[in-house]
């Protein structure tokens, strides 16, 4: 790993330890340098994404068993009364043969009303 690889590592590490942690996707929520907010119109579940961290070119997001990449949104059919949760990882990409640097999975849920 070059230098400037583990320094940014580094950073991105220290940025999601220092992230406040809140609850779930209600208004907006943070957790692992993550931050997620939610809305819907009773048919979708639309979600945005964003982060305070340096660096981020894309989100991992896991859903139903199935994983995504992101560029800061991502939509999903509502299902009335049901929790529904989701997890998401902010990432950088790796340069040439390397992979990404990404922060912990974060949780969150949106529950249609």
């Amino acid at each position: 790993m070059t230098r400037s690889a583990a320094l940014a590592l580094t950073v991105l590490a220290l940025s999601a330890a220092a992230t406040l942690t809140a609850g779930p996707a209600a208004a907006k929520a943070c957790t692992n340098g993550v931050c997620a907010s939610s809305t819907d119109d009773g048919r979708t579940v639309n979600v945005y994404l964003s982060t305070r961290l340096i660096g981020v070119t894309h989100y991992n997001v896991r859903r139903n068993g199935s994983q995504f990449e992101s560029r800061g949104f991502f939509n999903f059919s509502a299902r009335k009364g049901f929790d529904q949760g989701y997890h998401v990882q902010a990432c950088r990409r790796g340069g040439l043969l390397q992979k990404s640097t990404c922060t912990p999975w974060a949780d969150f849920h949106h529950t249609t009303r």
